[in-house]
């Protein structure tokens, strides 16, 4: 109802970006950083699975290390999944120990947590398989 409402805008393209329409949640949410450059850095997971999904693996561990979300298992999941794609073991590794240190529950049960907010099986496949690349059990 409020087109120049920021969070309304940026929550609204997260969900259309994850229901599968990542241009369109795109779209909606950089209008919501035009109108508050100050959104929240959650923002940042759609421009990351944009360029994950199209194999940018660099650009996408770029927007990973922006979101700096401290205590979420979002912001070290997406790090390792991009280090694992892009064969940075070391990296992967770490990000992964910080992942399942904030959410132990992630190695038993991570179809569930990346669900939360990936809503498509592609998603989670691509997501899952830089995982495994850094040594999350599948």
């Amino acid at each position: 109802l409020n087109p120049v409402n920021p969070y309304m805008n940026v929550s609204v393209g997260l969900l259309t970006a994850m229901a599968g329409d990542l241009a369109g949640g795109l779209e909606l949410m950089r209008k919501a950083v035009q109108l508050n450059p100050y959104s929240p850095r959650w923002y940042r997971i759609v421009p990351y699975m944009i360029a994950y999904k199209r194999g940018d693996y660099e650009a996408a561990l770029a927007e990973a290390m922006q979101l700096n979300i401290p205590n979420c298992f979002w912001d070290p999941m997406l790090r390792a999944a991009a280090y694992g794609r892009l064969g940075h073991q070391e990296e992967g590794r770490a990000a992964l120990a910080e992942l399942l240190a904030v959410q132990p529950a992630f190695a038993s049960d991570r179809l569930r947590f990346m669900r939360a907010l990936l809503f498509s099986d592609e998603s989670v496949d691509e997501i899952a398989a830089g995982l495994a690349a850094v040594g999350l059990d599948l």
